[in-house]
């Protein structure tokens, strides 16, 4: 082998260059330098132990729950626990509260429903209003021994009854006034409520001949028949609800 010009060659043994071409190669310094990481795995006997403790506390979890529960006797075997228990009514109505209205305990005939049409057409505002002028127009008919005004408003007041058109929503404190109303109709029948409707029936006739006759007596009168009724009418419903 020739040497060349301006190149030196030194010789290498295999001993001296075999351990170089093993060893990791010297970290870089600087900007491309980067560092890695690597999780180390372990061992596999730790895997195997976390396993075998899995195991042995769903093992334990089983059992404890089956000492609580315990072992159910079977029907007709004379143990107590074995034994139906009936429903009672009271629990019914908790069970089934979410799945339908509230049932009251004493059911009560429905004699006028609230969705009859008389009803609707009563819960319009047009005829509630209407009996401002209804009303007067009736009393000064009889006032003044003027038949043809009395049966002009009373024809409108059947028209009120049967000519309004129905409605389902009215104002607050109309719809109170009717649930009332509603609650006393159905109400059982009993001495009470036949002394409202008696009182009820008797008020437009003292009414009626009060005017008529121009009597302060018979017209003070009817104003405590129509109190008296309003104050039963309440005091039924109010028994009614409950």
């Amino acid at each position: 082998m020739s040497a060349m010009r301006g190149v030196s060659l030194v010789w290498v043994s295999p001993e001296t260059s075999a351990p170089s071409s093993r060893a990791a190669p010297a970290p870089m310094t600087g900007a491309t330098a980067t560092n890695s990481t690597t999780m180390p795995m372990p061992p596999s006997h730790w895997v195997m132990l976390r396993q075998k403790r899995m195991e042995e506390l769903w093992a334990s979890m089983s059992e404890s729950r089956k000492e609580s529960l315990g072992t159910l006797p079977l029907a007709g075997s004379g143990d107590p626990r074995a034994q139906v228990r009936p429903v009672q009514p009271g629990s019914q109505g908790l069970i089934m509260g979410r799945m339908r209205a509230y049932e009251p305990k004493n059911k009560q005939p429905c004699y006028i429903s609230r969705n009859a049409k008389l009803i609707k057409r009563h819960r319009n505002p047009l005829g509630i209003f209407s009996r401002v002028f209804i009303y007067p127009l009736i009393g000064f008919g009889a006032w003044r021994h003027r038949l043809e005004l009395v049966v002009a408003g009373a024809a409108l007041e059947g028209m009120l009854w049967t000519a309004v058109p129905p409605v389902e929503e009215t104002f607050g404190f109309i719809e109170e006034a009717i649930e009332a109303e509603l609650n006393w109709l159905n109400a059982p029948p009993g001495p009470l409520k036949s002394l409202s409707f008696a009182v009820l029936a008797a008020f437009p006739i003292v009414a009626f001949a009060g005017l008529w006759r121009r009597s302060s007596r018979l017209l003070g009168t009817s104003a405590g028949l129509i109190v008296l009724f309003y104050f039963l009418m309440h005091r039924i419903a109010a028994k009614s609800r409950s």
